[in-house]
């Protein structure tokens, strides 16, 4: 009688260590593909809008998430976790220190292209997308102030986007200035 009741509590104890184990597995897993995605994301910003600082920083962030590949593959998952969890800090930052830049550039390009375009105001298209470019750009500060940083960013590019935007609805090429923008709006790096 005793045998059987021994029997059921060891395997009920590995069961819930099985089940921890997957489970941490699983966490690091996902963990992982988020870093990994959100790494191609911000690489995009840094080579765009970064200076050589946030680069270095980048690059940092790219080796946390290489340690936390190494430990997954040790099967040390708390271990990842924990380095996927600090690469997410080091993202948090590095998008907190773009943020001003990409709401600097906003303005700047809401100013300029309302300066070149002035003669098209009365086209209800450009007037829409001046208006709903400086809505996204107070959307851009509002998620600055509650430390939403990400988001800051792709309030911003979608600001810039829409004034951008205003060059075609009168048939004007888009200056060359502008160019990189465009790229960034497209989550691509802007080749020189």
């Amino acid at each position: 009688m005793k045998f059987p009741r021994i029997f059921l509590i060891i395997t009920v104890i590995l069961l819930a260590v099985i089940n921890s184990y997957s489970d941490d597995r699983a966490d690091a897993t996902k963990l992982m593909n988020t870093c990994d995605k959100n790494a191609k994301t911000l690489e995009i910003a840094v080579t765009n809008f970064g200076d050589k600082d946030e680069s270095a920083s980048y690059q940092e962030a790219l080796k946390v998430i290489k340690l936390g590949k190494v430990k997954l593959a040790q099967s040390k998952f708390n271990d990842a976790k924990a380095k996927f969890n600090e690469y997410l800090k080091i993202e948090n930052d590095l998008y907190a220190s773009l943020s001003p830049k990409y709401m600097e550039r906003a303005q700047v390009l809401i100013d300029e292209i309302a300066e070149d375009l002035v003669d098209y105001v009365t086209n209800p298209n450009v007037l829409k997308n001046f208006t709903d470019a400086d809505m996204h750009l107070k959307n851009a500060k509002s998620s600055y102030s509650s430390k939403n940083y990400q988001a800051t960013v792709i309030s911003c590019r979608l600001s810039k986007y829409l004034v951008i935007n205003c060059y075609v609805y009168v048939k004007k090429q888009i200056p060359d200035k502008y160019k990189k923008d465009l790229e960034d709006y497209y989550n691509r790096i802007y080749k020189r």
